[in-house]
């Protein structure tokens, strides 16, 4: 029920209650465990894990329930990120990362392991940067925020 609010010019994560009274603020500017360059998307698991796409250190950070550093992912394998920015977890536990540069989303696991990597120019038309993303509670309804036509796309999952 906590809710958290990620202040991109502070590069801090603040948590509060869902009365909005204020819980703890996490991070600040620096290339360290915990610490951000850009606070861009926050999304948490069904463990309350909190994944936050630390933009401009082009990576995504894990923190537990406390607060505390948990992991880093750099990216997908050799493929490091561009510039992640949104980042969503579905019912199901999966992490699903936007980099807007490479003009990707990355399904991961909870622990990193990447699980599938979807290529948007294929789905979006050339020059798409998404910069964000949620999905339904089904998982069926996907939705993108992409930043250069300025536009929210509606994708359906086929599942085969």
């Amino acid at each position: 029920g906590d809710i958290y609010v990620g202040d991109y010019e502070l590069d801090v994560l603040q948590r509060f209650t869902s009365t909005g009274v204020p819980l703890a603020e996490l991070g600040g500017t620096g290339t360290g465990p915990g610490q951000f360059d850009g606070v861009w998307g926050v999304s948490t698991d069904s463990q309350g894990n909190v994944y936050v796409a630390d933009t401009f250190n082009r990576r995504v950070q894990k923190l537990d329930v406390t607060g505390a550093f948990v992991a880093e992912w750099l990216g997908f394998g050799a493929n490091q990120f561009l510039k992640p920015t949104g980042v969503f977890v579905d019912a199901d536990d999966v992490v699903h990362v936007c980099d807007s540069l490479a003009q990707t989303i990355g399904l991961f696991d909870t622990d990193g392991v990447l699980l599938e990597r979807w290529f948007l120019p294929d789905v979006l038309g050339e020059d798409s940067e998404p910069e964000d993303i949620v999905l339904d509670a089904t998982g069926d309804h996907i939705y993108v925020a992409e930043v250069l036509k300025h536009r929210v796309y509606h994708l359906t999952r086929r599942r085969d």
